[in-house]
């Protein structure tokens, strides 16, 4: 007989107490590779159960006559995996037998077991026996599939123990959910933070689908978005992330960013589970607010600031251009100066001539001529004074004005001013008091004005002057007036106005909406300082599309103005014998200043310079008048006139001028008389006898203040 692969090569106990059969099964078995272990008896089969490696017992049924508890013992103990397989050997004829040794009997005890009769059969012994054999290795395989599975659930509730520290110790909260989204698991840091129980919590992950967010943690601004990003997350398998406010334990809101992975199966590649977690990024959140708005701050700091540079590089470049300008209308103003200056010692020379012309000739004729050419020297004379006006050449020099006949004068220049597609009107009140202005300056400031009317008027229009009175301050003005009687005068005109914006910055410096070069925004401004230095004041009305008006509100005059009368005077009778020093370096005016003087009847001695003039009046000459021209190359009038003091030559002084700018002269001029040329021989008549008749100037000395000796001029 072959041998068979039995899978236990532990051995066969043998318990066969009668005759040969213990021999002739340990034979058989011998026969086919197997180990068969005899037993003396039932206790010692029991004992050597319990070996590890023993695969089945062979029991003959008169083995088991006895001591069978002990075996039944050892059967009702066996581990749970554990079914001991028996071959019971029985006598065919059984009936003759104690009925406790029955087969039925002894297998029912023994529980897993086969029974064979005797006489035996060597293939039947040995099947049983292999099957048993067979059995056993199964049983064993199985008990060692047991240990394993139970080593392996005991590491798996280790590492499940060791997981949960590990997560509950962790400082965020950490979840897990299904395949499908529903949250499994919720760490201790998350019942922490949410407040949540265990009870609740699983409520919730029955109701719910989606973990942390639930109506009473989410915010309800997040809620939506929340929920959209995580079923998404969930049906595409891509990795979840969204930032949210959850409600906390403290009933505050803190944001959080909640993550989550999906893990996959390693066969079948689908999703079977989601861990994830939330992280606390409420400081960063909020430090990031703070940046964004402090960024948004800066910016917008940043934005001001460069507004503001912009404006101040326009404002700058405004001022350049402006102070440009205000230097080319300097230099314009110098030269004007002295082009006025050499004009009107041209003029004084013209007009001083054709008076004596007039006075000394017989033919009417004649003389008719002289006072035409007079007439038109006197008008030359005043289109000077407008020239230096414009200039800004002249002194400040109130004086009671007739507001009809200034409009009238300047009538020719404001209509050349707005040009032929602009229509001049003068509407005046009949009865208009005097205003007390300087004429002058007044005329430049309706020039001003009809320019920036004619600007506004591109395609042509009207522009109105108005003048009316008011005897008192009107409620309106009474912030601006003081309490008197005033005169008004408007200027309107039907362009293209202004906005309000535009109203407000009008008077300030610089300001203009004309083009860079076309204008230097000082017009309006010097208006306004004009009427105010006079004691007035000025008002704005306009609207974009009406036009607009400019009213000047001026002081009235006390007294009247000046009669203008074309006719000579005639002359105060002169002071007896007095003597004048004439000092002027323009031949022509020296000239006709000496003539007109004679023919007044004083005695006249001429300097051509200062020079001369110090060397007469050093000589002690007896000279009751200094008439000393203001300019003059090397020494000016002024410094003849201080030197002649210091040596106590010149008791009374009177000063001609043609130049418009004094200002370098202006301290020595402070308290002196003057006359202005071109001027008529009435007026040169009427400015010597009154400075002839004014008291003598003293001077000063290191004892102290002495008074010149008046001489025979002086005395009469």
């Amino acid at each position: 007989m072959q041998n068979a692969d039995f899978r236990v090569p532990g051995p066969v106990l043998v318990l066969a107490p009668s005759g040969r059969d213990a021999t002739v099964i340990g034979r058989l078995l011998g026969e086919v590779g197997l180990n068969a272990a005899p037993c003396v008896d039932l206790a010692a089969l029991v004992q050597r159960l319990d070996e590890p490696d023993v695969g089945a017992a062979l029991v003959a049924q008169e083995a088991l006559s006895r001591d069978t508890p002990l075996l039944r013992r050892w059967i009702a103990e066996q581990p749970p995996w554990s079914d001991f397989p028996f071959i019971l050997l029985t006598f065919r004829d059984h009936t003759a037998r104690v009925d406790p040794h029955h087969p039925t009997r002894l297998a029912a005890t023994l529980g897993n077991v086969t029974v064979l009769e005797r006489p035996l059969h060597p293939v039947s012994l040995v099947s049983a026996v292999g099957a048993a054999l067979r059995a056993r290795h199964r049983q064993r395989e199985t008990a060692a599939l047991l240990a394993e599975r139970d080593r392996h659930a005991a590491a798996l509730r280790a590492s499940e123990a060791k997981f949960r520290a590990i997560v509950d110790g962790m400082p965020q909260p950490i979840w897990s959910a299904d395949a499908g989204g529903r949250p499994e698991f919720f760490n201790a840091r998350w019942l922490e933070v949410t407040g949540t129980t265990p009870s609740v919590r699983k409520l919730q992950s029955q109701a719910s689908a989606e973990p942390f967010v639930w109506d009473h943690l989410l915010h309800p601004d997040d809620f939506d978005r929340t929920v959209d990003e995580w079923r998404a997350a969930v049906r595409s398998g891509v990795p979840f992330r969204s930032e949210f406010r959850l409600h906390t334990t403290d009933g505050t809101w803190r944001w959080f960013t909640g993550r989550a992975l999906p893990v996959h199966d390693d066969l079948s590649g689908e999703i079977v589970r989601w861990f994830g977690s939330c992280t606390d990024i409420d400081n960063a959140v909020r430090a990031r607010e703070a940046l964004t708005r402090s960024t948004e701050e800066l910016e917008r700091l940043v934005s001001e600031r460069t507004a503001s540079l912009q404006r101040e590089m326009l404002e700058r470049e405004k001022a350049e251009a402006a102070l440009a300008q205000a230097q080319k209308m300097e230099a314009v103003g110098q030269l004007t100066g002295g082009v006025a200056h050499d004009f009107n010692n041209l003029l004084t020379a013209v007009l001083g001539s054709l008076q004596m012309i007039g006075k000394r000739a017989d033919d009417p004729q004649i003389r008719r001529f002289a006072d035409n050419a007079r007439r038109a020297a006197e008008r030359g004379a005043r289109l000077t004074q407008q020239l230096l006006a414009f200039s800004r050449r002249q002194r400040l020099t109130p004086e009671p004005v007739d507001l009809h006949r200034l409009v009238a004068e300047i009538g020719d220049l404001l209509t050349r001013a707005v040009g032929a597609t602009v229509t001049l009107k003068t509407q005046l009140a009949e009865v208009l008091p005097p205003a007390f202005v300087d004429p002058t300056q007044l005329e430049l400031v309706l020039l001003n004005l009809a320019i920036n009317a004619r600007d506004a008027m591109q395609d042509g229009g009207a522009l109105t002057i108005t003048g009316f009175a008011l005897p008192s301050v009107p409620l309106e003005l009474a912030e601006d007036l003081a309490a008197g009687s005033y005169v008004a005068i408007a200027v309107i005109d039907t362009g293209s106005g202004m906005t309000p914006e535009v109203q407000e910055r009008a008077f300030e410096p610089f300001f203009t909406t004309k083009e860079q070069g076309k204008g230097t925004g000082l017009g309006l401004s010097q208006v306004y300082g004009f009427v105010r230095q006079s004691g007035g004041a000025v008002k704005l009305r306009s609207a974009p599309g009406q036009g607009t008006t400019v009213t000047l509100y001026l002081p009235r005059a006390e007294a009247a103005p000046p009669a203008d009368s074309d006719e000579e005077s005639d002359p105060p009778t002169p002071i007896r014998h007095a003597s004048i020093l004439v000092v002027d370096d323009d031949d022509d005016v020296r000239d006709l200043v000496v003539a007109m003087l004679e023919e007044l009847g004083y005695r006249v001695t001429a300097a051509e310079n200062g020079s001369i003039a110090l060397d007469l009046l050093s000589r002690n000459s007896p000279f009751d008048l200094l008439l000393a021209d203001v300019a003059m190359p090397g020494l000016s009038g002024v410094d003849v006139v201080h030197a002649a003091r210091e040596i106590g030559g010149a008791p009374r002084v009177l000063y001609a001028t043609g130049y418009a700018d004094l200002g370098a002269y202006r301290p020595g001029l402070e308290g002196e008389d003057m006359i202005r040329k071109p001027y008529r021989m009435a007026d040169l008549a009427a400015r010597v006898d009154r400075a002839l008749r004014a008291p003598p100037r003293r001077r000063e000395t290191d004892g102290g203040t002495v008074e010149r000796p008046p001489t025979a001029a002086g005395a009469q």
